[in-house]
């Protein structure tokens, strides 16, 4: 099982945020990836859904973190994230998360799946850092642990 996190932007070794990643990234035993694109032109959005597609791989899972996706809560995360790997016989999944001008409209109707973290709009850097906890919390959850319970 591997999980990719493609996101927009770099998280600077300078940025607070920095080692909340490391933090995570030690203590998930999933393979996990982050793979940081470079920012979307906004003027040219055509080149923006190509960058996407160059980092996507044609066998995994995508799903897109957008506003407007399905809320799930911790739950729902593993049991859907289980899901994927037991019943599409999924190797990979990558999660998307965009920029402060989103996903291109055509990466989110290609995603197999487009998911919320909530009504509040997270810049992409946070955005990491909760879903970094979400995979975390999904292996406590697996593995019936006390934190998954908090």
């Amino acid at each position: 099982m591997k999980i990719s996190i493609l996101c927009v932007g770099k998280l600077k070794n300078r940025y607070p945020l920095h080692p909340l990643v490391s933090f995570y990234k030690e203590r998930i035993k999933t393979r996990i990836s982050i793979v940081e694109i470079s920012p979307q032109d906004p003027e040219h959005l055509e080149k923006s859904s190509y960058i996407w597609e160059q980092n996507i791989h044609p066998m995994s899972r995508v799903w897109a973190l957008e506003k407007s996706g399905v809320f799930m809560d911790e739950y729902q995360w593993a049991t859907t994230i289980r899901d994927e790997y037991q019943a599409h016989k999924a190797k990979d999944i990558q999660i998307l998360i965009g920029g402060s001008k989103g996903i291109p409209q055509k990466i989110l109707s290609a995603s197999h799946r487009v998911i919320s973290l909530g009504s509040i709009t997270w810049n992409h850097q946070l955005a990491r850092i909760l879903l970094l906890d979400l995979i975390y919390r999904c292996e406590k959850i697996w593995g019936n642990h006390p934190y998954a319970r908090t």
